[in-house]
């Protein structure tokens, strides 16, 4: 595998697009209503968890993302909302359980799978198995999302491609179609855990155009979305290739929790502005 990721011109003229949109209002909205708080740094204390689910519960946010071990708690703490639970089964490496040495196989995906359902989660996160098939093991990866797929019944499983791992365009194009064939509700670009992706907005887009072609199959933009302008770019581009009529939760997500603050701002910002007097026009009375 060698070269730079190349898309077809097609989706490259959606790219180029995209990177030239610029933030506004409606832009802030919609990526509010699409984020998803996560906290997957491995040592939350019991009162991370609840700050984050009282943070999702206060701004109405689409989901939480959190260790296996949480979900219980965050189950209780989100009781009553719709606010959805994700958890993570195989995470970050694809090949090993969550927090375990244990290698994953369809025995272990069906139990990881079903525990987390009983603790509370309403999603699961799977990993591509994205080393074993650079490796050649497509068998194995193929395997594995459909093990997932049939544990996870009607609960909603998001496949992560891990897209820096990935720098040939056919090869991360057959990854996506192998992951697409598992019938996910969406595809994932990231654990956060790897490398920076120069080229995500590049690999989102042929994600989407994939999406799109398995609709209502969505998108989750996770990693490295980190300002409004990052928003206004990919939410460009899911308007232009996933053929919606609008960005709703089901099919486009964000996950990037430094996000909120930057939104609540930018929102309250361009609130004041349009609140603000006329110059030269005195509110004392």
């Amino acid at each position: 595998m060698s070269g730079a990721f190349r898309l077809p011109e097609n989706l490259q003229d959606h790219v180029d697009a995209a990177r030239l949109a610029k933030p506004n209002a409606e832009i802030a909205r919609l990526a509010l209503d699409c984020l998803d708080l996560t906290s997957l740094k491995g040592d939350e204390s019991n009162t991370d968890i609840q700050n984050l689910c009282e943070a999702a519960a206060k701004h109405n946010l689409a989901s939480v993302c959190i260790y296996p071990q949480h979900v219980k708690q965050a189950a209780q703490l989100l009781k009553g909302t719709n606010i959805r639970i994700a958890t993570v089964i195989n995470f970050p490496d694809g090949i090993h359980r969550t927090g375990k040495s244990d290698l994953i196989n369809a025995q272990t995906i069906h139990e990881d799978i079903a525990q987390a359902i009983t603790d509370g989660a309403t999603q699961v996160d799977i990993v591509f198995p994205y080393g074993a098939f650079l490796a050649g093991a497509t068998q194995y990866a193929q395997d594995a999302m459909m093990a997932a797929h049939k544990a996870a019944g009607s609960t909603p499983l998001k496949i992560i491609m891990e897209t820096s791992e990935f720098d040939n365009f056919e090869t991360f194009r057959q990854a996506c179609l192998i992951a697409a064939m598992a019938g996910p509700q969406a595809l994932k670009t990231s654990t956060g855990k790897s490398a920076p992706d120069p080229q995500k907005l590049e690999k989102s887009a042929l994600m989407m155009a994939i999406a799109a072609a398995h609709a209502p199959m969505g998108v989750k933009i996770s990693g490295e979305v980190k300002t409004e302008e990052d928003c206004a770019r990919y939410i460009t581009l899911a308007q232009n290739l996933m053929e919606m009529d609008e960005i709703k939760p089901e099919r486009f997500r964000f996950g990037a929790s430094s996000l909120l603050g930057r939104l609540l701002d930018y929102t309250a910002g361009i609130s004041q502005h349009h609140a603000a007097p006329p110059p030269g026009l005195s509110l004392d009375y």
